[in-house]
This record gives structure tokens, C-alpha cells and sequence, in this order.
């Protein structure tokens, strides 16, 4: 009897796994089939756009070799957070990138831009990508030079560039970071790559999560948080909650001047201006605009100077550079800095004019 029972136990231990495998190589098969590439969609997880979830799937950075290695056009790439990514539309064709692309049909646009980058995600990319036959336009933003980097595991974005990116981080630029890739880091990634399921966990990351569980796990990415995840709510929250105007103003305008030494993101912007020197890349970097409304209630005496300071730190460095701080009208931000449809059609129309001259 006992010998019955085992043979019966193997056998459905089998058809489980077999079971198992079926599934899993069915799900995999699915999602590379239905996930949309950054082929398909022009940007990294544009799909991702309405949810805020505008960071890099693993399967992007493949998409991103493939396309670059088949296009003979000459190439604008956009670097930049989630003001360049266009966090308060919805489509591609509203963004900075969808207008530069509908305006300069000659070019190839790309928007390698994702929510919360920072200083060390562009140098990686510039390092990456030096021999394209590219403009590199790098939008940086005031806040950054006022907070530094933070722990990198908390920011899933960065973390994830850096390992892709591991063999472009130069030993001065490791130092500076105060943070490494680990072996185990490197296997999970490469393991990752290899698993559709795995390679694009951001995208599927929206559809499967319930809303208290997006919430908190892209909560960095809200001023606040909302009770909903819709682009049509955010809208009203963007523009009428007092406490994102009270923290905004209370994180993002320190009345200090920048400092290389205190703050990682003020000396990587150096870096990256020597890189782009070095190497003779065309690039230009901005400043983007800034709700005027909302920055005068809390404007700092050093605000000014330190949007000169980066002007002046680029000229130097011999490297075309932008200020829009006060060009956009307040009826076109959601926030202090995110815009929407037509403050990305205007920023993008006065960008389109200095990197045509």
C-alpha cells in the first residue's frame, strides 16, 4: 500500500511541475508578445504614463540597443526626470519629446528620461552612448542641487541604471556616490533580463496591484498621497492641495547657494560638463520653467543666483545651455514644476528654437 502511495506522490509531483513549467513558460510567452517595447511605444514604459510609474523596465535598455544599432538618422536624446518624461500628460504626443519629434521630422527622438533621475543617471547614459551620432539634451532640475543623492535602494530607477551601467562608473564618480553594485545585484539582474515576467516587472507592476499597494511603493513619487492613482484626480490634487505647495517649499527652495562639497548632485553636473567637454559632444542642458506663482511664496534669496551659477558653470565649460524658469504661464503647471499638453508644447517650441540655432 505504502509503495502505491509513493509511486502515486511521484508521479504528481511531476505533473505538478510539468504543470508548473507549462504555466510559466506561457505567462513569459504571453508578456513578450502583449507588453508594449520601447520600440513600439518611442519612450521607456510609455505605457506606464497615466499611473506615474515612469522608470525603466529592464527590457527597455535591450529595445533601446536594438533601435540605436538600426538608425541611420541623426539623433536627439533626451535626458532628464519626470518633467522631461511628461508626468502630467498622458500620451507621447503631448510630451517635450512628441513635440521636438512631430516638429524635427529629420531627427530620431529618444526620451531616456525616467521619474526622480538624477545627475548620475545622465553621465551614465552620456558614457553609454558618447559615439552616437547625437544632440544630448539634458534637462537637470533646481531641486536636485538642493537635496542629495539619498540611498539608492531607495530608488529603484537609479539602482537599476547603475547596475546596467555598473562598467561606466568611473572610480572618482563610485566614491563621490557612496554607493556600489554588489555581486548579488549583478546575477539578480542578469537573471531578471533573461525572464520576460521579471523584465518588465514595472509594467506589469500597474496592472496587477491593487491601489494601496501602488501607493506605497511609488509614494517618492507624489507630493503627498493621493487616494487615487488616475490621471484626472491627480489633476485636482496637483493644483489645489496646500500641503504639496507647503513641502515643496519647504524642500525644494533652501535658501543656501550650491555646493559641490555638500551635495553629490552639484559635482556630478560638474563631471558631466567636463565629460561633454572632453569628448566634444553636442549637448545642451536646461533649467526648466518653474510655477512662478507658486516659487514666489517661496523663493529664496539664492534661487536666482544658483540658476546663473548652472548657466555659468556650462559656459565655461564651453557646453550650450537654457533657463526657462520664468517662461511658461501658471495656468500650465499641475505643480511647481510638472506642465501639462500646452506648457510642453510651449517649452518644447522654445527649446526647438535654440538647439535649431
Amino acid at each position: 500500500m505504502f509503495e502505491q502511495s509513493s509511486t502515486v506522490s511521484h508521479k504528481r509531483i511531476i505533473r505538478i511541475f510539468v504543470c508548473a513549467a507549462a504555466f510559466f513558460i506561457l505567462i513569459n510567452a504571453g508578456i513578450s508578445v502583449f507588453i508594449p517595447s520601447y520600440e513600439q511605444t518611442g519612450r521607456a514604459s510609455e505605457m506606464l504614463l497615466s499611473n506615474n510609474v515612469c522608470n525603466f523596465s529592464l527590457a527597455d535598455f535591450s529595445d533601446i540597443d536594438n533601435m540605436l544599432a538600426h538608425d541611420t538618422k541623426r539623433k536627439i536624446i533626451i535626458l532628464g526626470d519626470s518633467v522631461a518624461y511628461g508626468i502630467g500628460v498622458e500620451h507621447e504626443a503631448q510630451s517635450i519629446s512628441g513635440y521636438i519629434r512631430n516638429a524635427l521630422p529629420d531627427y530620431s527622438v529618444y526620451n531616456l528620461s525616467s521619474c526622480g533621475s538624477k545627475p548620475l543617471d545622465y553621465y551614465l547614459w552620456l558614457k553609454k552612448l558618447k559615439d552616437e551620432d547625437a544632440l544630448f539634451l539634458i534637462q537637470y532640475n533646481y531641486k536636485w542641487f538642493a537635496t542629495d543623492n539619498g540611498e539608492l535602494r531607495d530608488r529603484v530607477s537609479q539602482k537599476r541604471l547603475l547596475t546596467q551601467f555598473n562598467e561606466y562608473v568611473d572610480e572618482s564618480v563610485r566614491k563621490s556616490i557612496g554607493n556600489h553594485v554588489t555581486h548579488m545585484d549583478i546575477v539578480s539582474h542578469t537573471v531578471s533580463r533573461l525572464i520576460p515576467a521579471a523584465s518588465h516587472k514595472t509594467s506589469l507592476f500597474v496592472h496587477f496591484f491593487n491601489e494601496k499597494s501602488k501607493e506605497d511603493v511609488i509614494e517618492h513619487l507624489f507630493f503627498g498621497k493621493p487616494e487615487k492613482q488616475s490621471m484626472a484626480y491627480k489633476k485636482r490634487y496637483w493644483k489645489e492641495k496646500d500641503e504639496m505647495k507647503r513641502f515643496n517649499c519647504a524642500i525644494s527652495y533652501p535658501n543656501q547657494l550650491w555646493d559641490a562639497e555638500r551635495n553629490v548632485n552639484v559635482a556630478l553636473y560638474q563631471v558631466t560638463l567636463a565629460f561633454i567637454e572632453e569628448n566634444n559632444l553636442d549637448a545642451h542642458v536646461i533649467m526648466p520653467p518653474y510655477n512662478q506663482e507658486l516659487v514666489d511664496r517661496c523663493m529664496k534669496t539664492s534661487f536666482r543666483e544658483n540658476v546663473q551659477w548652472f548657466i555659468d558653470e556650462a559656459s565655461r565649460r564651453g557646453v550650450e545651455s537654457s533657463a526657462y524658469i520664468d517662461s511658461v504661464d501658471e495656468r500650465y503647471f499641475l505643480d511647481d514644476m510638472h506642465l501639462n499638453s500646452e506648457g510642453n508644447n510651449q517649452l518644447a517650441t522654445m527649446i526647438i528654437n535654440d538647439i535649431v540655432q
